[in-house]
């Protein structure tokens, strides 16, 4: 009998140890997603955002922020490099609800 509880023992903090871990790295990344890419909670919904014709990546990035669309100004360069920063397409872009950077960079790109 005590052999068994203490197995069912053992059983249980390998599980607490193994959540424990998991919990101690899925929480971080949630934070760093709220803080970098997740849309701000103040996304203005039915919005325009105009790209000029030779905009630079910088200054795309600070209207965005200035309009309150994105976070940051280094993540949504670093995205734009992602999706080639060399293809951002001109023109007015109207945002209907609450998107991501990367949304916001693929939709400027592609």
């Amino acid at each position: 009998m005590p052999r068994k509880l203490f197995r069912r023992f053992r059983s249980n903090s390998r599980r607490r140890r193994t959540a424990g871990w998991l919990l101690a790295a899925v929480v971080p990344l949630l934070i760093l997603y709220g803080a970098f890419f997740a849309p701000p909670l103040s996304f203005p919904v039915d919005s325009y955002v105009r790209v000029a014709q030779g905009s630079a990546a910088t200054q795309i990035a600070e209207n965005l922020k200035e309009k309150n669309l994105i976070r940051s100004t280094f993540m949504f360069e670093a995205a734009l490099r992602w999706y080639g920063d060399t293809n951002i397409i001109p023109g007015e872009y109207y945002f209907t609800g609450r998107q991501g950077l990367f949304k916001i960079a693929k939709r400027i790109t592609s």
